[in-house]
Parts: C-alpha cells; sequence; structure tokens
C-alpha cells in the first residue's frame, strides 16, 4: 500500500503525463528548495533553485506537502534572462506539478535566482513549532542538445510554523513603474523597526503590522526584485526573502472545472498580438484547448480576439483587463460556441499582454503548454 506521500506524487506524475526516458539517457540534475519559517495563516513563497545553472527548453516538476499545513496556493513564477519561461500549473490531494517551456532555453540559466516560485498559504490552524516537508516528485527536464535530465532534491525542505514576519504579497508586483509609485508589501509582524532591502531605489515608509510602503525614487521595473525584511520577533533576529511577481486575479472564472483549476504561470514578457489553433474538439470533447491573457501594463488593455477558418471569419469578441486582472477559458467559451478542429484564433490589444496557451484533457485533467505564433 502506497503511503499518502508516495500517493501524492504518483497521481501528480500521472496527471503531468510524466515518463520514464529510456535507460542511459537520463542525468541526474540537483534541486534544492530553500527552508522557511511562518506564521499560522502566513504565506510562505516556495523558491526552488538548481545548485548550478543549465539551460532548459522543456520540463516538469512535482511535489509533496501536507494538506494539514497548507491550504492553498497563489500564484506561480519562473523566470529567464529573456523572460520567455511560461507553463501552468495544478495541485490537489496533497500533490502539486507544474509544466513549462522556454522557447530561448535560456530557463535555468540565472545564477542568483530561484527557477520556481511558488506562493503558498499556510492554515490559520497549524500549531506553532509544527514542521511541515516539501518532497521533490517526479520531474525531469530537456535541454537545448536533446538530453533528458530527471531532477533530484538533495533534501527535502523543512517549512516552520514559527515567527511572526511574513510576506502575504507585493503590489504590483510586476511590471515597470515611474517614481513616485507606491508599491506595497502585504504580510504579517511589521513594526516601525523592520528592515526593509531592495535592489531599487525607495523611500520605505511604515503603514501598519501588515503594510510597509515603498516610494519609488526611480522607475523601477518588479518582476523578479527581492525584496528582504528582517527584524527582531523576541529576543531574535529573523528575516524573509521574497521574489516579487505579478499574481493576476481572475476577472471571468472558466466554466469548465479542469481550465478553472489550473494556474497559469505567465512569461515575464508582453506581446502585442498572438494566434493559436484550436486543437481538439472544444468544450464538448475531451481535449480543451486553452488560452489564459493578462494584463501587466499600469494601464487597462483591450484584447480583441478574432476566430476564423479558411472560409472566412467566424467570430470575434473583445475582452477588457485592467493592471493584474487575467483569464482563463477554453477557446471556444471566449466566443460562447465551441469552435471547429483548426479553426485559428488571433489575439490583438491596445497594449502588449502576457498569455499561456495550453491543452487540457478533461478526463485526465493533464495539462500542457505550447508555444503560440507571434
Amino acid at each position: 500500500m502506497r503511503t499518502k506521500l508516495a500517493t501524492a506524487v504518483y497521481c501528480l506524475a500521472s496527471a503531468f503525463w510524466f515518463s520514464s526516458p529510456a535507460a542511459g539517457q537520463t542525468l541526474p540534475v540537483e534541486i534544492k528548495v530553500a527552508d522557511e519559517t511562518v506564521p499560522p495563516g502566513g504565506t510562505v513563497q516556495l523558491k526552488f533553485s538548481l545548485t548550478e545553472p543549465r539551460p532548459i527548453m522543456t520540463g516538469t516538476k512535482s511535489f509533496a506537502y501536507d494538506d494539514w499545513a497548507f491550504d492553498g496556493f497563489f500564484g506561480v513564477a519562473v523566470s529567464s534572462p529573456l523572460g520567455d519561461a511560461f507553463g501552468v500549473a495544478s495541485y490537489g490531494n496533497g500533490g502539486f506539478g507544474v509544466r513549462y517551456l522556454s522557447p530561448s532555453a535560456d530557463y535555468g540559466t540565472v545564477v542568483d535566482y530561484p527557477i520556481l516560485t511558488i506562493a503558498a498559504h499556510i492554515r490559520p490552524t497549524a500549531p506553532l513549532g509544527a514542521k511541515s516537508l516539501v518532497t521533490l516528485g517526479a520531474g525531469s527536464f530537456t535541454d537545448p542538445l536533446g538530453q533528458t535530465r530527471s531532477f533530484i532534491q538533495n533534501r527535502p525542505a523543512t517549512i516552520t510554523v514559527g515567527n511572526k514576519l511574513a510576506i502575504h504579497n507585493v503590489v504590483p508586483g510586476g511590471g515597470t513603474w515611474d517614481a513616485g509609485t507606491v508599491i506595497r508589501v502585504l504580510g504579517t509582524g511589521f513594526t516601525r523597526s523592520t528592515l526593509v532591502t531592495a535592489k531599487f531605489r525607495y523611500s520605505p515608509r511604515f503603514v501598519s503590522e501588515n503594510e510597509i510602503d515603498l516610494v519609488l525614487q526611480r522607475p523601477a521595473t518588479m518582476d523578479t526584485q527581492p525584496i528582504v525584511l528582517s527584524g527582531n520577533v523576541g529576543k531574535v533576529n529573523v528575516s524573509t526573502t521574497y521574489y516579487s511577481y505579478l499574481r493576476g486575479v481572475e476577472a471571468a472564472p472558466s466554466a469548465n472545472q479542469v481550465i478553472a483549476n489550473a494556474i497559469p504561470v505567465f512569461p515575464q514578457v508582453a506581446y502585442p498580438q498572438i494566434s493559436i489553433d484550436q486543437s481538439g474538439a472544444g468544450f464538448n470533447g475531451s481535449t480543451l484547448t486553452a488560452l489564459a491573457l493578462q494584463n501587466n501594463n499600469p494601464a487597462p488593455v483591450t484584447l480583441t480576439l478574432t476566430a476564423s477558418t479558411p472560409l472566412g471569419r467566424i467570430g470575434r469578441v473583445s475582452v477588457n483587463l485592467a493592471y493584474g486582472e487575467k483569464i482563463t477559458r477554453e477557446l471556444g467559451e471566449y466566443f460562447g460556441a465551441p469552435l471547429p478542429i483548426g479553426a485559428r484564433v488571433q489575439v490583438e490589444g491596445t497594449g502588449p499582454f502576457q498569455c499561456v496557451p495550453f491543452l487540457a484533457d478533461a478526463s485526465s485533467g493533464a495539462l500542457t503548454p505550447f508555444v503560440a505564433f507571434r
């Protein structure tokens, strides 16, 4: 009989179509997850890092978590020098999985930044002093030479329910902002003596035990910015680090549960237009073609979606997104009717936008991102 941990990792591996490469084709690569301490009801940012840089084109990761400790995952971010890495994730039954792509194959080459960060919420009922392990499950990646390499974990990460200093979110967490913009650091356990360290120029302003504002002195791009808070909790000096990114708010959830449960992992770059093809039979079939769109511009963006076949246009709709809003739907949901297989959907924006196209298997729940036409 499988243990709960083994079952969780097995289920996530199956849901993401993980497969074992042939003997002799897989070389292990070490990945580490940082230990963290977080109060009950707080948010911990799980940080996954390679022990040495590796160029990655495609890959998967999964890990097991304790249901008694975690009750939600708010967002997932990947980072690459050119900012085009993206993917899709899901979780449940004590297991979390993510599949990702890097068109430029530069994902995994940043030395001083995690390859994956996940904002995870600790249950308010988690007892002080309790420890939860985050244990890496099945996962591998393909490098630019076509070699498949498996991930191994140097040791499970320990998440301790402890001190009161924690960062819940940074708003705005992504995009480029002018001098004078107020960056809100939200969390718990802040005091007037809490020290803030960041690489951009700012003036700090204590607001409450749950908020410290950073007023930009110069324009700054907030994506991937490390923000460190430190201070005394009792007689102990503690610190916490949060890597900033945009955690978008869903503007209109999908009616399809598989797509609604998916967590799109958006690239840092934005595009003025993209096109994708309907690959399955639409929301009445088993293979769903989904598209997630997000606005990382300070100003609102109107996105126009046009569906067409070789015979001509078959539909056109517009979607308005404010900063930080996202929408994730099966292609036909945007138009209110299933699209025929092979139909092409072009998206144009009044400003650049971020996107994640992916396939969803309605029966197995498997999620597979793919590259859109630019």
